[in-house]
């Protein structure tokens, strides 16, 4: 795992050494350039050492292919490629780089080497004799790829920061992306925070000649539904998904230095440690971290699944005066800011984990592949709702429920009552994006003081909807959660987390073979009455204890709003352009006063006001 930088054009190897080192939290271990100052192109690369530790030094040249490249990521079918391309006649330079069967497999397949991937990537490969230079990000956008292009000059990286440090790159604020940000709580890709960087998007590679300067995006791979009604009885789909996902917890246990796993109690990351257990040469060790606030903490279920697994749990207790402590280093480090307030708690579990291995396999993915938000529930009641109630008498249920007393515990009653409402004044295509927003549409208006079209704020979420070509508003939000949530803002924060502490953090819920089962898979099997990623907790039912198996979802959250209203998370001095700070400091107090629940708006804008982009 690693940070990548490099650019075609002016600039010279003063500006690739500075652009590479604001990178050295990705990669500790070692730090490696190579340039062509006739051609103008410097690369740059930290390395954390995965994967052949002596041998894997980067940028990797390949002189007898005319190929250099700058890798993060890991390809966990590479043992299986790199025969298969010994057979094919290449004969390799290093032990078992996983970077070199990358190389190998472009000089071999060119860009039908995509589909043969099995793993998380971001790259960029120099390819002398076609004079171009491909770039690449993994099915899911595990791995973050960021660039611009103006004229004859092109710059990529792993982080905004390291663009915006060369001289040619318009750093200028784009605010569209401002407020799509304030919406979504991330910037949903391509699309960054600045008007001329973009981010490739997850299933995709990029092309650049030389003599013509032009970037081509061209996809590979996308997440599209395709249920297959006679897939197969229940206990052959059980016996299907163990296999996937056995199989895709193995291939990533593929590894040099020593592995852990991320277990917080749910049915998930239980799942993945009791086949890390059963596959892996040695017993895991697994983490969690337990906090104060007894609604917020999971440890309990934790050290059930580790006593049950017979497996050692470090369990590290996080007060109130750590996690506090650590808001304003964390946002402050986040180059592309998330205002999801579950970042904190899931740095703070990577930091811990981090003082004891280098990777660690986690839970991401399932809520996602297999149905298992809120938002899956509601849909089918909301759709009665707004068949039945008119206009008017909504408005009358919204006031009424508004009324309702603010409560700040782990998804109460009333917050869910008027989250839920506050999207079914709008069309279905709006519900989701709504429901999910830190932010309610009167005020996003408030905040800027201008009308906002909610179609064009929610324009890439109304697209995937329409991309959806099932009817069905379930099938929807499927695309919904793994196109938009899970790449842009789940595995966005989870990359961060990980990387701030030199630590990987790998899924196998995101193997594309598991995920294209997914694809194929019923509704019924991922929803059945009340329960949700039934098939999971089908699978399980024999493997784990029923307290497991039975639970509700708990996200990954922490007492934000209980922070802010008692005063412990003080009111920052904002600094956010476009937006009136009388306003902020209004909301703040409304917050504060339990006059409203403005909780996810006040940490979204608290996490915007923290990037070093928008300081006056």
């Amino acid at each position: 795992m690693c940070g990548i930088t490099g650019f075609v054009g002016p600039g010279d190897q003063d500006i690739i050494r500075e652009m590479t080192r604001v990178m050295s939290a990705r990669g500790p271990d070692a730090e490696g350039f190579w340039s062509d100052p006739d051609r103008g192109i410097h690369f740059g690369h930290r390395r954390l050492s995965i994967i052949d530790l002596d041998g894997g030094e980067q940028p990797m040249v390949i002189e007898s292919l005319g190929l250099v490249m700058v890798y993060n990521g890991e390809i966990y079918n590479s043992p299986d490629l790199r025969q298969e391309l010994e057979r094919l006649g290449h004969h390799f330079m290093t032990h078992h780089s996983d970077t070199e069967v990358v190389m190998r497999a472009y000089a071999q397949w060119n860009t039908g080497m995509f589909e043969r991937l099995n793993g998380m990537w971001a790259f960029c490969i120099w390819d002398q004799n076609r004079n171009k230079l491909i770039c690449s990000r993994d099915r899911f956008g595990q791995k973050p790829f960021y660039y611009t292009s103006k004229g004859p000059f092109f710059a990529f990286g792993s982080q905004l920061d390291s663009l915006v440090l060369h001289p040619a790159v318009n750093a200028s604020l784009s605010e569209l992306s401002l407020k799509k940000y304030i919406a979504y709580s991330y910037v949903p890709e391509p699309a960054t925070l600045f008007n001329e960087i973009k981010k490739l998007p997850a299933g995709c590679y990029l092309e650049i000649q030389l003599d013509r300067m032009e970037p081509k995006v061209s996809s590979f791979w996308s997440f599209h539904l395709q249920p297959q009604e006679t897939y197969g009885t229940e206990d052959d789909l059980v016996e299907e998904f163990l296999e996937l996902l056995e199989k895709a917890v193995k291939r990533r246990l593929l590894a040099d230095v020593p592995l852990g796993v991320f277990l917080s109690g749910g049915l998930d990351s239980s799942l993945i440690a009791m086949l890390m257990a059963k596959v892996g040469t040695s017993t895991p060790q697994c983490f969690t971290i337990s906090f104060e606030e007894k609604e917020f903490d999971e440890a309990e279920y934790a050290r059930l699944v580790a006593r049950h697994l017979k497996l050692p749990l470090q369990v590290t207790r996080i007060t109130s005066e750590d996690a506090i402590n650590n808001i304003v280093p964390i946002l402050s480090r986040i180059d592309d800011p998330i205002g999801d307030s579950s970042l904190l708690p899931t740095y703070l579990l990577c930091r811990e984990t981090a003082k004891h291995v280098k990777v660690a396999l986690g839970g991401d993915g399932a809520d996602e592949l297999f149905a298992g938000y809120a938002p899956f529930h509601a849909l089918k009641p909301a759709r009665i709702y707004s068949g039945l109630i008119p206009r008017p008498l909504h408005r009358l249920f919204v006031g009424v429920v508004n009324l309702l007393p603010v409560s700040h515990g782990y998804m109460s009653l009333d917050f869910k009552l008027k989250k839920t409402l506050s999207a079914l004044g709008y069309q279905p295509k709006l519900w989701l994006p709504i429901w999910m927003s830190g932010i309610k549409p009167n005020d996003l208006h408030d905040l800027f003081h201008e009308p906002i079209s909610m179609e064009v704020l929610f324009e890439d979420a109304i697209q995937v909807w329409d991309e959806c070509e099932s009817v069905d508003p379930f099938d929807k939000a499927l695309m919904f959660f793994t196109r938009m949530y899970l790449s842009h803002a789940i595995l966005h924060k989870v990359d961060r987390a990980g990387m701030l502490n030199g630590l990987e953090v790998r899924s196998p819920f995101l193997d594309h073979e598991l995920a294209n089962f997914a694809m194929k898979l019923p509704n019924r099997f991922k929803l059945r009455g009340s329960t949700s990623k039934w098939l999971l907790k089908r699978a399980a039912s024999s493997l784990l204890p029923s307290e497991i198996t039975k639970r509700s979802k708990h996200g990954f959250a922490l007492p934000v709003g209980s922070w802010i209203k008692n005063g412990t998370i003080q009111e920052p001095n904002w600094s956010l352009p476009a937006i009136q700070r009388n306003t902020l400091k209004r909301h703040w107090s409304t917050h504060r006063a339990g006059k409203a629940d403005q909780r996810l708006m006040l940490w979204n804008l608290l996490s915007l006001n923290q990037s070093r982009y928008l300081a006056p």
